[in-house]
């Protein structure tokens, strides 16, 4: 019977195939049929999120928000085409499939269908690549020299992780990820875990995440800070909850400094998805804190919560760029549409943790499960919850920047309004709000 490791790499082979004879067939076409490419994104988008919901638990779940970013992605596409042109539709499509099935098959290695940590260093090692070529969309000086960065910060964190690979798999004759977890030597295990926290955007390794999602074609991005950030942490924080107490704690401190120097630096953006960047900073090491502490259910959920809140902000912010070039926060009130401004102010409020969102039981129940551990837990559980206030700085200036009146009916900018792709992504913000009622269905089904 074929496995879900061989049938996820079985799909994207034929996906990505079919999307290259595409492209020599629409050469000939012209730019009238450039859209088939995505329609083949979609469709095996949906068959990739099928078997997400079949897999269940942690990379289930993970599946399921990749797959639910890669449509909302697609479907931006083809909603903005009259407004906005996107390039080379062709490898975007490819590299859209690829970040769904590598996401899977990461979380995939680590559970007792596959235990192979040269698999999953394998599979990590196709997300880099793949993130690479995300970079270099267009080809820009902003683009290659996020690239540059990126790259420094893989090849450090890449040679960490092959030297704690290497090490753990002598030390303990297999390559099976539970011996490893189990039986391998703290300093091991230490060279693994700082290996993925490079790319989990953690303390001192977080600089290249802002220059990364700004100068990333945003809808590649909101896959980036989405689903592939996310699996980092998870796995750092796999190998931080069974490396022993002084690494668990070394994490879990970097991971709470890391999420204050990320809500404090996105009050001082004024760059509108620059600020969103340092946000993902500060969200993703609230994924490192629950993971390097076994809070994995609630973990996960926070990496559905912050999908659902951030990319439709982060699409709003993109859009405002290209259509009206306004890239500052602080204009946001120049588009008048209650569509925009009900995503920008939804999105605000869910990114902060406020009910009736999403995040505020992931980010609830994080904190609680965090402070029953008792002793020093305590201190980060209080100490999380003081990130959190400081983060409601930067979600409460991009609501007054959206509210706020103009001086003049004149700072106003009247533009033709993508009303297709606007509900699309008032719809993906509100789906945050309905899925707070099921929440507990949500856990149920996955863990």
């Amino acid at each position: 019977m074929i496995s879900y490791e061989q049938l996820l790499i079985l799909v994207t082979l034929s996906s990505v195939t079919l999307m290259a004879l595409a492209t020599i067939v629409l050469k000939r076409l012209g730019r009238r049929y450039d859209f088939i490419p995505i329609y083949i994104a979609i469709a095996t988008t949906l068959v990739q999120m099928a078997i997400a919901l079949s897999i269940r638990g942690l990379t289930g779940l993970v599946g399921v928000v990749s797959a639910l970013v890669s449509l909302i992605s697609e479907g931006y596409i083809i909603s903005i085409r009259r407004y906005i042109y996107t390039p080379r539709k062709v490898l975007i499509s490819m590299l859209l499939v690829l970040f769904n099935s590598l996401t899977m098959l990461v979380t995939l290695a680590t559970t007792t269908q596959v235990n192979d940590i040269i698999k999953l260093f394998i599979y990590w090692e196709g997300l880099s690549y793949t993130t690479i070529a995300a970079l270099n969309i267009r080809h820009t000086r902003e683009e290659y020299e996020a690239t540059m960065k990126y790259v420094l910060v893989c090849v450090i964190g890449s040679l960490m992780a092959l030297i704690g690979i290497v090490l753990s798999v002598a030390e303990c004759d297999s390559t099976s990820i539970s011996v490893i977890l189990s039986r391998a030597s703290v300093p091991s295990k230490m060279f693994i875990v700082i290996g993925f926290l490079t790319e989990a955007a953690v303390f001192p390794f977080y600089f290249w995440v802002p220059d990364a999602d700004v100068s990333m074609l945003s809808t590649l991005a909101i896959m980036h800070m989405g689903a592939v950030t996310p699996v980092a942490t998870y796995v750092a924080g796999l190998f931080a909850y069974n490396g022993g107490a002084l690494i668990r704690n070394l994490v879990s401190a970097l991971s709470i400094l890391t999420a204050f120097i990320g809500s404090l630096a996105s009050l001082f953006q004024s760059d509108f998805r620059r600020l969103l960047a340092y946000s993902t900073v500060a969200h993703m090491n609230y994924l490192v804190l629950a993971f390097a502490n076994n809070v994995v259910d609630y973990g996960a959920l926070h990496i559905l919560a912050h999908a659902l809140s951030k990319v439709p902000v982060f699409l709003i912010a993109y859009t405002m760029l290209e259509m009206m070039q306004i890239r500052e926060v602080g204009y946001a009130y120049m588009w008048d549409n209650s569509l925009a401004r009900y995503v920008i102010v939804a999105s605000s409020l869910g990114l902060l943790g406020l009910p009736p969102f999403l995040t505020f039981w992931s980010e609830l129940f994080i904190f609680l499960k965090i402070f029953a551990l008792g002793s020093i837990f305590h201190l980060y559980a209080a100490l999380f919850f003081i990130v959190i206030v400081v983060s409601t700085g930067y979600a409460f200036k991009i609501i007054y920047s959206c509210v706020k009146k103009s001086e003049s009916d004149g700072d106003r900018m009247s533009v033709q309004n993508p009303k297709a792709a606007l509900l699309l992504l008032a719809t993906t913000s509100s789906a945050s709000i309905i899925l707070f009622m099921l929440q507990g269905y949500i856990i149920s089904y996955f863990f």
